[in-house]
């Protein structure tokens, strides 16, 4: 086993090493070619075209009740490919790669997050990519949306009706709505 450094540091592409060993008669082995090795020394930018369980991240109708949310985003390009994202949740915008944390996905992550509350909670959402490229300052905010409180029905009508025509009057609402709360979207 040897180790090789190479000096001046290799500007970015892919490399192949062909190598061979000899013994001590003097005989050479056959050369061995290399897979190849990456090298890529600069971060992906800022995810684009960001989906939060598959709508965009400025609509309206993006609530959710269950504490996993799906992130997905398209581009940008990068040389080792994308790994994975990071994600902080609330805070100002991370410094450090250890303030988020590490989801494999080339464009997608499912987000666990137990420390939701009702209502909008921002995270912050940056990439990492295959050659271990993370750049927090690359990291864009996205609001997740988080309502798991039932919304309040109530029915009135006549005890008693001598036709055969009942009205019946329906509300609705919903606890916290807008702030807190989703709305209440059908009755």
């Amino acid at each position: 086993t040897a180790t090789l450094d190479i000096s001046p540091p290799l500007s970015a592409g892919t490399y192949f090493w062909s190598i061979t060993a000899k013994n001590g008669a003097g005989l050479l082995s056959a050369p061995k070619i290399s897979d190849g090795i990456m090298v890529d020394a600069t971060p992906p930018g800022s995810p684009e075209g960001v989906l939060v369980n598959g709508v965009p991240v400025n609509s309206p109708n993006r609530w959710n009740y269950a504490r996993q949310y799906n992130i997905s985003w398209t581009g940008p390009s990068d040389a080792a490919g994308i790994a994975g994202a990071r994600v902080k949740l609330g805070g100002a915008q991370p410094a450090g790669n250890r303030e988020g944390i590490f989801f494999a996905g080339s464009n997608a992550v499912d987000y666990p997050t137990p420390d939701i509350v009702n209502g909008g909670n921002p995270v912050w959402l940056w990439l990492e990519d295959n050659a271990g490229n993370a750049a927090p300052g690359s990291a864009i905010p996205v609001m997740l949306f988080y309502d798991d409180i039932r919304p309040a029905s109530t029915a009135i009508s006549a005890e008693f009706s001598k036709t055969n025509t009942v009205s019946v009057s329906f509300a609705s609402s919903d606890e916290g709505a807008p702030d807190t709360g989703s709305g209440v979207k059908q009755t």
